[in-house]
């Protein structure tokens, strides 16, 4: 009898041990470290006034110029300098001024030659002639507005300074007829600004 109870009372002490084991306490401690993430800016901004701008050219005969026209492009406080820019020139709002046979916008813009097309670093140094890039597409040795708004995108301009200049001349053909009388359009330069190489904005 003293013997069963003995082991019942055995039996009852390792079970209790064992479920007192589980309930022990060891310290510990958690840490952990946060960061920020924030989008950066790419801004560009396209100041015309900046240096030469004869716009609007009225009264243009033909044989007349322009002078390079100067477009300062800034990045604008940006913390991301673009790799490249991007340039498209387009023509809107064209007027037939009513001198003899009708023409079109085609035909008012292959009498304007572009004389000039750059690209450089404001205070000047090496620049991008960009004349080279577009198509002459008649083959005469020149390039005319048309043909300039033909090509499109003119892209992988190489960023080399927080301030570049964009500069255009334009000549009113000597060859120019009567029917380009009193015509006129809006031209029109819209610029892009990539933060990629590769990467297509325009």
């Amino acid at each position: 009898m003293n013997r069963e109870i003995l082991m019942s009372v055995l039996t009852i002490g390792i079970a209790g041990l064992m479920l007192g084991v589980g309930t022990f306490a060891y310290f510990s401690d958690t840490e952990s470290v946060s960061g920020t993430i924030a989008a950066g800016t790419l801004d560009i901004v396209v100041n015309e006034n900046w240096g030469r701008w004869d716009f609007p050219l009225v009264d243009w005969a033909p044989g007349d110029s322009t002078a390079n026209e100067i477009i300062l492009i800034t990045n604008d406080g940006g913390s991301i300098m673009p790799d490249h820019l991007e340039v498209k020139v387009t023509t809107r709002d064209f007027s037939d001024g009513g001198v003899g046979a009708a023409n079109g916008e085609d035909y008012f813009e292959k009498y304007i030659t572009v004389t000039n097309l750059n690209v450089q670093k404001a205070g000047g140094g090496n620049y991008n002639n960009l004349l080279d890039d577009i198509t002459d597409i008649d083959n005469d040795g020149k390039i005319t507005l048309y043909e300039l708004e033909e090509y499109g995108v003119i892209d992988d301009i190489p960023v080399t300074d927080a301030e570049m200049t964009f500069k255009i001349a334009l000549e009113f053909s000597p060859d120019a007829d009567n029917r380009c009388q009193r015509d006129s359009l809006t031209i029109e330069f819209t610029f892009g600004a990539a933060q990629a190489p590769g990467q297509n904005v325009l």
